[in-house]
Parts: C-alpha cells; structure tokens; sequence
C-alpha cells in the first residue's frame, strides 16, 4: 500500500484522517479505509528564510544576554552540587537523519542519577535554555519541527518523506504543543507530531512563529 501511495505522490498513510484543523484539504481516501498524506510542500523563499534567520537571532541572543545573570547562578549551583562539567549534550535526529548535539545544562550525576539542582531545572525548563546556543549556531529555530532520539524511521516507517526536504530547522518550540493538542507522552504521539509539523510547514509566517512564541510566555502550562 505505501509503494502504491507512493507513485500516486502520496508519502504519509494513515487510517483515518485528521480532525478538521489539521490538512483536510491534503488527505484523499485510497481503499479500504487507508487515507494518504500529499508531499507538494514548497520550499522556503530566499527571503523568508532570511526573515526566520533573523528572527531566530534577535530572539536567542535577547533573551541569553537578558538571562546572564540567572544562567551564572545556575552555573555555580550545578557545580556547588555535584562537580564536574556543567553542560551535557544530545544527540538528535533531524526528518532527513541529519544529526546535531543539543546543550543543556547538566541535570543529573556520573551514575546517570537527576541530581538536586538538576531536579530543579527539569522541573522548570531552564536545563533547555543553553539549547539557544544552538539556535545562534544555526542548527536549531527558536519555533521549528520536532527532532528525535533515534531516527525517526526506526520509530514510525510511516513518516512524512515531504519534511525529509524541508528547508525548516528543529525547533526549541513546536506548533502542536504550543495549541494544547500534543501533550508529552512516552512513546511520544509520532502521528500527531508529524502532522502538526506539516501544519506548521504549510502555514509559516513570522506572525505564526511569534503567536507561538506569545502563547508560550503567556500559558498556564507550557509543554516545552
């Protein structure tokens, strides 16, 4: 079925399709029940990409110098602690496998044990906030796609091959957790999180990126 769905120009299967907010106008019923997901997303203009970049820039680089103060602190906590180095990094996974290592502050011990401080930050999400370096180095948007663990085929082969060319970056903030619609699960809602990133792709504007950016400073409840 997927090879079938490939050659009509389809990339992502699913066996319903999505609620009426999310890419009706994209989801075409092939047989037995199986809906398929179109890949005709166009590229970023030279221009916008231009405009994110610098969005990206005058965001991060605002809120680290704004932050130095309280980045020091956590900086000596972690030290008075637990010793040792203060930033640990990940590997994650981009849609076409491209691979980059994440900055965090470090939150937990040699043994791999969350230590006090690093409860704290986890707790909080302040243990994401040296990620803005990865934004000012170009490998990461402050609003942008999910990124993985592992690759996300050996996740979900049922993944969508059109994000695999997108010229958008891993994000600090995503579209769907941002509505309320994907809330942190283990194993994460694979499905809905490459659904709402072709939403976000199909729908990009410096105006959507800071509605997200706003209704993150400003919720309740913040799934970062």
């Amino acid at each position: 079925m997927r090879h079938v769905a490939r050659e009509k120009g389809y990339t992502w299967l699913a066996e319903k399709p999505p609620e009426p907010t999310f890419l009706n106008s994209r989801w075409q019923l092939l047989n037995k029940g199986v809906w398929a997901c179109s890949q005709k997303l166009l590229p970023m203009r030279s221009i916008q990409l231009v405009a994110k970049r610098a969005f990206d820039i005058a965001i991060s680089a605002t809120v680290l110098v704004v932050s130095l103060p309280m980045i020091s602190i956590v900086l000596l906590a972690i030290k008075l602690d637990s010793g040792g180095p203060v930033f640990s990094t990940r590997i994650r996974y981009c849609y076409d496998n491209h691979t980059f290592k994440t900055i965090r502050f470090r939150c937990s011990s040699f043994w791999g044990t969350p230590t006090r401080v690093g409860r704290l930050l986890s707790l909080s999400g302040l243990d994401r906030l040296p990620m803005l370096l990865n934004v000012l180095r170009g490998e990461m948007s402050i609003i942008g796609l999910h990124s993985y663990a592992v690759p996300l085929l050996q996740l979900c082969a049922r993944a969508s091959d059109a994000l695999q060319s997108s010229t958008f970056k891993p994000g600090l903030l995503h579209w769907g957790r941002v509505h309320g619609d994907e809330k942190p699960s283990v194993p994460p809602n694979l499905r809905r999180q490459v659904e709402n990133d072709l939403f976000y792709v199909e729908n990009w504007s410096l105006v959507l990126d800071a509605r997200i950016l706003l209704t993150t400073l400003f919720a309740k409840t913040s799934y970062l």
